[in-house]
């Protein structure tokens, strides 16, 4: 038999490739040393950057490398509260008849605890 799928062939799913993982540990190696320079060219950007919009990036760059990005939030008026509530909680058959069915295969924290 040549060719197409058979059964059972090739990696399985959800293995990890080795390779591409020891190509991105030596690339961070590699980018670990060059660390100290990269902060300097930012914090010279942000100190005397050309355009504002230059330093301002490069600041927001320097403050989510040391304190984190910040975390994002969602604006949910009192019906999208309803909506998402009733997607929740209601069962499969009650979504596939409004044609949200698919709302289930959706990971979602539980917004409700």
């Amino acid at each position: 038999m040549r060719g197409g799928s058979r059964p059972g062939a090739g990696r399985p799913k959800g293995a990890k490739d080795i390779r591409s993982q020891l190509d991105k540990a030596r690339f961070q190696a590699e980018a670990q040393k060059h660390l100290s320079t990269a902060l300097d060219v930012l914090v010279d950007v942000a100190e005397n950057g050309k355009s504002e919009s230059a330093r301002v990036s490069a600041a927001s760059e320097i403050m989510n490398r040391a304190v984190g990005r910040p975390a994002q939030t969602i604006d949910m008026d009192d019906f999208g509260t309803e909506i998402l509530r009733y997607m929740l909680t209601a069962d499969q058959e009650e979504l596939e008849q409004e044609g949200l069915g698919y709302i289930r295969d959706i990971p979602l924290p539980n917004l409700f605890e």
